[in-house]
């Protein structure tokens, strides 16, 4: 069974349309919309040549004024961003080990990298057991920013969205940027000042 999921929702001109258990679809026949879903083709293009297992991906019908694409369908989960930073601690660590995954497999003497530019426990990754997928690559960038920019993205978003003003959770993200650190995988614009570099 077929149903509209979203309807350009984040203004984002573009159409989704949900095939449940077997793919989603998404469409525009809008210039900027059309861009977006480019974007995603090339995104997933990307992140796959570093996946071991493949998210399917694929073009149903291009022209100069309208474009959709068709992305199989992912079992796995969503966390509950409401639930809090902490409740969600094991989720952010996965996207953590994934980002630095994914990323540590770059050469590290790049000015710029690439970006997903929502990566983001809200919806763009999801999981199954320790196993990570990032969806939404719309907004995809080749060049798009400094290593790290995702991964510390993820985290502030996160704190942003947690009301608590719980101590432990400054404490969670300085083990997860020592992570990135020690890894490789993030820009020393980030360590004198993580929240305004994320920010700015």
């Amino acid at each position: 069974m077929k149903a509209l999921s979203r309807n350009c929702s984040h203004h984002s001109s573009i159409f989704v349309v949900q095939d449940y258990d077997k793919a989603i679809y998404k469409s525009s026949s809008l210039s900027k919309g059309i861009k977006n879903l480019e974007n995603e083709v090339n995104g997933y293009s990307w992140y796959n040549g570093f996946r071991l297992e493949e998210i399917n991906v694929s073009v149903s019908l291009k022209t100069d004024l309208y474009m959709k694409i068709r992305i199989e369908h992912i079992d796995a989960i969503k966390p509950n961003i409401a639930v809090g930073y902490l409740k969600n601690a094991t989720y952010i660590e996965l996207a953590i080990k994934h980002y630095v995954s994914i990323w540590g497999q770059l050469p590290g003497d790049l000015h710029t990298f690439p970006i997903h530019s929502d990566y983001s426990i809200e919806g763009n990754i999801l999981f199954k057991g320790s196993s990570v997928f990032v969806i939404d690559w719309e907004h995809f960038s080749k060049q798009g920013g400094v290593l790290g920019f995702d991964a510390m993205y993820l985290l502030f978003e996160t704190l942003w969205l947690d009301s608590s003003n719980n101590k432990s959770i400054l404490s969670h993200i300085i083990r997860m940027i020592k992570v990135l650190k020690n890894n490789n995988c993030l820009d020393l614009i980030f360590l004198n000042n993580p929240l305004a570099s994320t920010i700015f």
